[in-house]
């Protein structure tokens, strides 16, 4: 059986972004973000209320199975 096991973390900081485009008809959109190494582990952010230039500075964790193969994704 071919099983992953962890080969280190990945410490990832999501500090901010700018000039968001709106995606609300009324008001502001209410940005967060998700990331992930594997789609069942997924971890989000706060979510900025009202904010095209959100602020986050929020730091993650994240175990890494095979650093060859695998990426992070940022929804």
């Amino acid at each position: 059986e071919l099983e992953l096991r962890p080969q280190g973390k990945l410490q990832i900081t999501v500090a901010k972004a700018n000039d968001l485009k709106n995606m609300e008809m009324i008001g502001k959109s209410d940005p967060y973000v998700v990331l992930y190494i594997r789609p069942l582990f997924k971890i989000k952010t706060k979510v900025v209320d009202n904010n095209l230039n959100p602020v986050w500075d929020e730091t993650f964790e994240l175990i890494v199975e095979d650093k060859e193969t695998q990426t992070v994704i940022f929804e």
